[in-house]
């Protein structure tokens, strides 16, 4: 699929929610991803987990901060000589968005860091560790379904150096259950080209978030 046609596929995406707004807010999330899969040419490795923290952070009216962290591990990935491989997985995510006006849609730009590195390969096998830089730029829209349960979806463009470039899709929701404390749920993926494996990462997070104000 061209660039073209992912962004014009997730502006579809974006359209049902384009009527309702939800404002700028300063909140910090803590999650666990209780299921993270990656399928490249070489296989799927479907027994992924991890945990996160992520935030926004309002600076002026109509702009904000966001930062990320995320580790995953996926155990068992190969079996070398009887031996199972683990692979982890970091990201470091810094970035910032701007909502233009009242509009119900966002714009977003963001630095990528990702680590990967394999473990409890034999003493005689060695691998090349992940450590690549990259951006991301996403439109998202984000709205009220019932006056504490909101949706959101955004859809983007990252490219991490070699570890490869496409689109990038999340969606959720969440519930406050007070003006400081509520829950999320979400699911990302990731479909990147890259010159060998062209991985696709799916991954559900699910966490805490605790607003700071609006």
């Amino acid at each position: 699929m061209t660039h073209a046609r992912t962004f014009a596929a997730g502006l579809l995406l974006l359209s049902p929610g384009l009527a309702l707004a939800v404002p700028i807010s300063t909140h910090l999330d803590g999650y666990y991803v209780p299921y993270s899969d990656i399928d490249t040419e070489a296989g799927e490795v479907d027994d992924g987990d991890g945990y996160g923290i992520k935030g926004e952070f309002q600076f002026i009216d109509q702009a904000y901060f966001t930062a990320e962290y995320q580790a995953n591990t996926y155990d068992d990935i190969a079996n070398v000589d009887g031996d199972a491989v683990d692979l982890d997985l970091d990201f470091i995510r810094a970035g910032v968005g701007y909502v233009p006006f009242e509009w119900p849609l966002y714009g977003r730009v963001e630095y990528i860091h990702v680590e990967g590195e394999l473990n409890d390969l034999p003493a005689d096998l060695t691998a090349d560790d992940v450590d690549e830089d990259g951006y991301g730029v996403h439109i998202g829209s984000s709205g009220y379904l019932l006056p504490q349960l909101a949706g959101y979806v955004e859809v983007g463009y990252v490219d991490i150096g070699d570890f490869g470039d496409g689109l990038q899709a999340t969606g959720g929701i969440s519930y406050d259950f007070s003006p400081m404390v509520g829950v999320f749920v979400e699911y990302r993926y990731m479909d990147l080209s890259a010159d060998q494996l062209d991985p696709e990462i799916g991954e559900a997070r699910a966490g805490v978030r605790f607003n700071f104000g609006v």
